[in-house]
């Protein structure tokens, strides 16, 4: 049941972002932007991405990362 419920948790918590990656150019081209108007968000979300986590890995792995399952 735990592996299920983990499963559906991480489905769930991609749908917003899934769906902003496929409605936005839609969304983009009804207000008369061009593609690289529409296209740049993405690459700059990834370079943010990569940028950001040599520095917030330290901090994630002393205070958020816990081990599933927790040892007893």
């Amino acid at each position: 049941m735990t592996a299920f419920a983990l499963a559906f948790a991480s489905i769930v918590s991609r749908i917003p972002f899934g769906t902003l990656t496929f409605l936005l150019p839609i969304y983009g081209r009804q207000l008369g932007a061009s593609a690289s108007q529409i296209g740049s968000p993405f690459p700059a979300l990834a370079f943010v991405l990569v940028g950001a986590r040599p520095m917030l890995d330290p901090a994630l792995d002393r205070y958020a990362r816990r081990p599933f399952p927790p040892h007893r």
